[in-house]
């Protein structure tokens, strides 16, 4: 019996395999809190941090998963197991209290989205990859949406809901893009 054209599947061959399908998760989570942000301002402000804390939550643990699983340079997997832990913390800490101000909450999520993105910009400018440039442009729309969320003061719900909305539609179609093509490449492995 010949092993010759056998191809044999270590554990982080099956990890690379599937982690198209966390990055489709993260994609469709953000596009439907995105839609929900939209449609429903929020009736409450609670309502909305809780929707906000889910996906910072989720998308947290999965930077981690991908963070610590994923082939990246040393200091571009440090900084986004960094915004990662970060993402969960600040999800976390969503779920605290009622009574949290919405300036607080387009804080939190403004600061979130700048370092989450310029740790996906880092990434975007050190590979070769095909959705390099999905990467870029996704990351500078965070930034942008970060710096808005931080600089000016956030004083009505649905500003921030239409800020943030916009911002989750955007991110979740481009993390469903990416996963597409991660998906591709990985069957051609």
């Amino acid at each position: 019996m010949s092993l010759e054209g056998t191809i044999v599947e270590t554990p982080l061959h099956r990890l690379a395999s599937h982690a198209w399908q966390a990055i489709a998760g993260v994609g469709a989570v953000s596009i439907i809190v995105g839609l929900i942000a939209l449609i429903w301002p929020g009736p409450t402000t609670v309502v909305i941090g809780v929707l906000f804390g889910v996906f910072l939550l989720l998308s947290g643990l999965v930077g981690l998963f991908v963070g610590l699983a994923a082939p990246m340079p040393g200091f571009v997997r440090a900084a986004s197991l960094l915004v990662s832990a970060l993402s969960v913390v600040l999800g976390l800490l969503c779920f605290r209290s009622e009574t949290h101000s919405v300036a607080l909450l387009g804080l939190w999520i403004g600061i979130g989205w700048i370092m989450n993105s310029m740790t996906m910009l880092a990434l975007g400018l050190s590979t070769k990859g095909q959705d390099r440039g999905w990467i870029i442009v996704s990351s500078v729309i965070g930034i942008l949406a970060g710096i808005v969320l931080v600089a000016s003061p956030i004083s009505s719900l649905a500003t921030l809901v239409w800020i943030a909305g916009v911002f989750l539609l955007v991110t979740g179609i481009v993390e469903i893009i990416r996963a597409m093509q991660l998906r591709r490449r990985a069957r051609s492995l």
